[in-house]
């Protein structure tokens, strides 16, 4: 990103008069949002509001089967590169059930993050979330925190087969076993065949965040 050039052609500048409405989940929750923000990051976007504009609809989208709170997060990064999901627990907190519930869902509300940016085809939120989930899972307060079966299963059932948040999670768990405890959960069974293999086949190795970026196509 440092040796991105920061001029570009006048034809990819916005135009900010174009607002369109994401009607979001099942009470149809409204957002507001510039259209070309919205298309240049994700084909998904693209397509959809081209699609509208062609219809003569050109100011609504529903999105009825995701969570108003995911695209809400997903609409303040786009504007401001950060996600804004730090839970209010300090690292001297003793209360240990308190801080593993607060980082369980931090974790969910990334991984329904992720799923979302996959269907948006949206690398550089993908891999941004990817950061993000090493960050929460590296050692806060001297306490290491794992993602738990719900994570676990927002990521496989909204994820194709070879997705680097599933490798991610793998690895992570990999790198932990020793210490990890699975206990009598409903996890997703294709999680626990994953991480089978990856225990039977080598050594752990310390997580590098650039084994699961994407790249991101340049055209957008």
């Amino acid at each position: 990103m440092e040796n991105a050039k920061i001029l570009a052609p006048v034809a990819e500048r916005f135009d900010f008069k174009k607002v369109v409405t994401l009607k979001v989940g099942s009470e149809k929750e409204k957002f507001l949002a510039f259209a070309d923000a919205l298309s240049c990051r994700s084909p998904f976007f693209k397509a959809a509001l081209k699609d509208c504009w062609r219809e003569g609809h050109s100011d609504e989208t529903a999105l009825p089967e995701d969570h108003p709170e995911t695209v809400a997060t997903y609409l303040q990064f786009l504007q401001t590169g950060r996600l804004p999901l730090v839970p209010d627990v300090s690292s001297t907190d003793t209360d240990d059930d308190k801080f593993e519930i607060q980082i369980e869902l931090v974790l969910i509300e990334l991984c329904h993050l992720y799923v979302f940016a996959e269907k948006l085809q949206n690398v550089s939120t993908k891999n941004a979330v990817l950061r993000a989930f090493l960050e929460v899972h590296l050692p806060c307060g001297g306490k290491y925190t794992l993602s738990g079966p719900t994570s676990v299963s927002i990521i496989y059932k909204g994820t194709p087969s070879g997705s680097p948040a599933r490798s991610m999670f793998v690895d992570i768990y990999k790198s932990m076993a020793q210490a990890m405890d699975l206990g009598d959960l409903n996890w997703h069974k294709d999680f626990l065949v994953h991480l089978a293999r990856a225990l039977l086949d080598e050594v752990p190795k310390p997580l590098e965040i650039d084994d699961y970026l994407e790249k991101r196509d340049q055209s957008l």
